[in-house]
């Protein structure tokens, strides 16, 4: 707010008043031009004009009184002469009366009819010639005797012959010859239209008069307009260099108070930082003790709410504290509190997941691994009894870590049967990948073969931990399962006609064989068979087992004969949709 009061309100008065400022200014200016330029184009043209009308108007009636005036006086001194001719020879009217408005050829056709003039008479012609400007009389004469009946609307005195410049009396008067006695009168021209004429030249005159002070008047508020103008532009041009000026000035004062108060901020911070300096070194100086205290206030969460843990209870087989069948790996290893470690990487780059697999899964292989199961033939395609299984099941969920399967008595395909029910019952499959992909791969298998199973890893590395320490226990179960298969027949390529359908959540084609199966698909037998290329093998678990030995009829074996190598037999060269179809039966 100071800030604003100081540094920005100045400038914004500034604006506003130079904004007002250039306003006038602009509007005065633009009133002044206009006006000069109105009266200047358009006001005084035409009163000029008006003027010059009024003034040829005048001079017209003026001419016209004086040709009026100097043709009677020519008339007068020779009318003896002008009678003297008459009675010897009647004139024609036409020639008598004939005006051409050029007073001299008027007086020669006189002189040339009357004789000798007399001396007077002959001075007053030579000094009527010697005017200014006479040559050029008649022209201007004969414009002006046609504007004059114009404006008088054709007075019935005379008639003009349009563009001659030849005036004639109108046939309605009789012209009026001078009388003995020495009459002054014009002949053919009445006195009513010498008043007429007269009064229409006082006219002129008057308006010439009103005219000419109209113009003078125009003149000097022309000038009056010019010089306003031009004061306007001054005061524009001292107005802009005064904004100037001032915008400097201001802007000076109020950047100068800006850095000032910018200054006093600064110090103003640097001491209140310095405080709060104080302050935060001074916050754990008596931490512990305050932690104490807390700690003594602190009121028993567990207390306030109800705690009791809320347990599913089957129907038939009463409370069940685990529910592991059916339960995802990631929701299982949040209830377990082991879900968010991470897997490491070995020197190698062998993936080390640092979470417990399931502990349904690892009792499970921990039994299959004896070697009284390892080598049951058909360990994995054989299924346990229905009934069985899902009384055995029931007695894992009671209470999961307590479960221990009988080592000494518990059929291993039973045993097999409950793993491969909790894997298929997965919400999400331990390694989630499209029968086009795992195509892909066995297209490509060479080369990611040369790679070091580059991809495998980077799929296993996003993985949650769970899944992959899943994976990991999973995969070197089959492969230790596979070690035996001299007994067991179950080679990897059975373990992963098995197990692909519940690991990788894809299933091959139902109606393929198993050879063409296995063409199709090499992704779990790859993972199977390089399992200790892609996770880290702990020493304890390189070999668990001594190498198999030989095979051996065992007396079982030997009982049964020729049953036990037909079943044999049958295990390896069995068709793919057997194992499943087998699952399907104990399932329902």
């Amino acid at each position: 707010m100071d800030c604003r009061r100081h540094v920005l309100q100045p400038i914004v008065q500034f604006r506003d008043a130079q904004e007002r400022i250039r306003r006038r200014v602009k509007d005065d200016l633009k009133l002044c031009v206009d006006d000069y330029e109105d009266m200047l184009t358009s006001t005084l043209p035409r009163i000029r004009r008006n003027y010059e009308r009024r003034c040829e108007e005048h001079e017209f009636y003026r001419h016209q009184q004086r040709a009026i005036e100097e043709s009677r006086q020519l008339l007068s001194s020779s009318s003896q002469a002008s009678s003297s001719v008459n009675d010897r020879t009647p004139p024609e009217p036409q020639e008598r009366y004939r005006w051409s408005g050029d007073v001299a050829t008027l007086t020669q056709n006189e002189s040339s009819n009357t004789g000798s003039p007399s001396q007077g008479n002959r001075s007053f012609l030579e000094t009527f010639r010697k005017r200014d400007a006479w040559d050029q009389a008649p022209k201007r004469l004969n414009a002006l005797f046609s504007r004059m009946l114009d404006v008088s609307d054709r007075s019935p005195v005379t008639e003009s012959i349009p563009g001659s410049g030849t005036f004639f009396p109108s046939h309605n008067t009789t012209p009026d010859m001078p009388s003995a006695g020495g009459s002054t009168e014009q002949p053919g021209m009445t006195s009513k239209a010498l008043q007429s004429l007269a009064v229409k030249q006082a006219k002129a005159r008057r308006e010439m008069d009103e005219s000419d002070q109209t113009y003078r008047k125009a003149i000097f508020d022309l000038e009056t307009l010019r010089i306003r103008r031009n004061k306007a532009l001054d005061a524009a041009v001292k107005s802009l260099l005064e904004w100037r000026r001032e915008l400097s000035i201001t802007m000076q004062q109020v950047t100068l108070e800006h850095v000032r108060r910018k200054m006093a901020m600064r110090t103003s911070m640097d001491s209140v930082h310095q405080q709060d300096e104080q302050l935060a070194l001074q916050m754990l100086d008596n931490f512990e003790e305050e932690q104490k205290v807390c700690e003594q206030w602190m009121p028993n969460t567990r207390a306030l709410i109800q705690n009791e843990r809320v347990k599913y209870v089957n129907y038939f087989h009463g409370p069940f504290n685990d529910l592991v069948f059916g339960t995802g790996l990631v929701d299982y290893a949040f209830s377990h509190g082991d879900f968010q470690t991470p897997s490491i990487m070995t020197g190698n780059g062998l993936i080390l997941p640092m979470v417990r697999p399931p502990l349904i899964l690892s009792k499970c292989i921990d039994f299959l691994e004896q070697p009284r199961c390892i080598q049951t033939p058909g360990l994995y395609r054989l299924s346990g009894k229905h009934s069985r299984i899902q009384a055995l099941t029931s007695v894992i969920e009671q209470d999961e870590s307590s479960f221990q399967f009988d080592m000494a008595h518990e059929d291993p395909t039973l045993v097999s049967s409950i793993l491969k029910l909790y894997l298929r019952q997965l919400p999400e499959p331990v390694m989630a990948m499209r029968w086009e992909e795992r195509l892909k791969y066995t297209h490509e298998r060479e080369e990611h073969i040369r790679n070091g199973f580059a991809n495998f890893k980077s799929r296993i590395r996003r993985m949650p931990p769970i899944h992959q320490a899943t994976l990991r226990a999973l995969l070197m179960h089959l492969s230790h399962v596979a070690s035996y298969s001299a007994f067991n027949k179950m080679t990897i390529p059975n373990l992963a006609v098995v197990f692909s359908p519940v690991v990788l959540a894809e299933k091959t084609n139902q109606t393929a064989s198993f050879a063409s199966a296995t063409e199709e698909d090499c992704t779990l037998i790859d993972l199977i068979t390089y399992c200790s290329d892609i996770f880290s093998v702990p020493r304890s678990s390189e070999h668990p087992l001594p190498p198999p030995p030989p095979p051996e009829r065992s007396p079982r074996y030997e009982r049964d004969g020729d049953i036990g190598a037909a079943t044999a037999d049958h295990y390896d060269f069995g068709d793919a949709s057997t194992s499943s179809s087998m699952d399907a039966n104990h399932d329902e």
